[in-house]
């Protein structure tokens, strides 16, 4: 057996264990967005029925609301709420952000032929990844690339290629908290948004409009 067939081979086992730690969930979330003028003052708009908020633990925050009405966007997901954005993170030349399953909030983000092309892309000797939009804080919308990724047994997905421009606004700092979330545009397209940083027990107000 040729070295290369021992590699696909081993390709498909990581894929198979993979399938089995991610829940897929299917339940399309539709997000009816208040205008500024029905929300209430609280930093919090909720998901969930006023007269049952012991059945959903869900709720978004007013920055993504924000974004998220700009967009035409809906199905809002909490991935991970506290990353630790660390050296690597921040260095140009690793040209990535990445995101541990096992930090996973929401691990059912994606649709199946989205899943279906992460694992026929992992396979590839050169990694394509999918296309998506990355909203910073500032509110400006990169195109990134998202990819799967299993380094030392430890599977993740990373952000890739278009993380530089993020870098290069100077927006966040080693140590900096972040929460990343994703939705879906008007248009289907999957996006992912980053909560302004907390810093030294402070965050900042938010969002830029």
């Amino acid at each position: 057996m040729e070295a290369y067939d021992i590699c696909k081979f081993w390709k498909l086992d990581m894929l198979e264990e993979f399938s089995q730690i991610v829940l897929k969930g299917k339940k399309k979330i539709i997000l009816d967005i208040p205008s500024p003028s029905q929300q209430n003052k609280s930093d919090i708009v909720s998901l969930c029925p006023a007269d049952s908020p012991e059945t959903c633990n869900s709720s978004i925050p007013d920055w993504l609301v924000k974004v998220m009405r700009k967009e035409n966007g809906y199905d809002p997901k909490l991935i991970i709420k506290r990353r630790v954005l660390c050296t690597t993170d921040l260095r140009k030349n690793q040209g990535c952000l990445s995101m541990h399953l096992s930090k996973l909030e929401k691990s059912d983000f994606l649709t199946e032929d989205e899943t279906r092309f992460l694992d026929e892309d992992f396979l590839k000797a050169k990694r394509d990844g999918l296309k998506v939009f990355l909203v910073d804080p500032e509110s400006d919308k990169h195109v990134v690339y998202l990819k799967k990724w299993n380094g030392n047994t430890v599977w993740k997905y990373v952000l890739s290629h278009g993380w530089n421009n993020v870098i290069d606004k100077k927006i966040f700092k080693v140590n900096d908290v972040i929460e990343i979330w994703s939705f879906r545009d008007g248009s289907g397209k999957l996006c992912f948004a980053l909560s302004s940083p907390t810093r030294c027990g402070r965050s900042s107000s938010g969002h830029s409009s």
